[in-house]
């Protein structure tokens, strides 16, 4: 045991320092891909309750997530949703793979806090074969062609 807390000790990993707003603001986040429970801060039950659900919220406007942000600092960027340390948490959130948030336009407004959801739509579009005509049409040709009963094995004698 006391070899593991000296190694545990030893990492830079154990040893680094990480905001508390930063944990704070992904515990949120993390809190509305489950289900409601009493221990959830206020704003995570007003977001629950603008989208009109008690379970899992899948995704967020920015706006929103600056609320929370808001209700986690005490610092207002509701007014400024460029405030430098609430992108730098967003974007840091988004490399560590806990959220979905681009900064492209058309884009920058919404915030996926379940990644897994975004994956499971984008799959549904891809797998849908009604949506891609061409391809529908080409597996039917194939299957057309090579369907025994329509099709003349070539070693056969006529």
């Amino acid at each position: 045991r006391d070899r593991l807390q000296t190694l545990c000790e030893a990492s830079e990993s154990a040893n680094m320092q990480v905001p508390l707003d930063l944990l704070r603001l992904y515990d949120a986040l993390n809190a509305l891909q489950r289900e409601a429970a009493p221990d959830d801060m206020r704003a995570v039950a007003a977001v629950r309750q603008r989208h009109g659900t008690s379970g899992r919220v899948p995704h967020i406007s920015l706006l929103e997530a600056a609320v929370l942000f808001s209700s986690i600092t005490g610092r207002d960027v509701t007014g400024s949703l460029e405030d430098s340390e609430f992108r730098l948490y967003l974007d840091f959130l988004h490399l560590l793979g806990a959220i979905t948030h681009s900064n492209a336009a058309g884009l920058e407004d919404i915030v996926v806090v379940d990644p897994l959801w975004l994956l499971r739509q984008e799959t549904a579009i891809v797998r849908r074969p009604s949506l891609h005509p061409r391809l529908r049409h080409a597996r039917q040709s194939a299957r057309a062609r090579c369907s025994w009963s329509s099709r003349r094995l070539p070693w056969a004698r006529s």
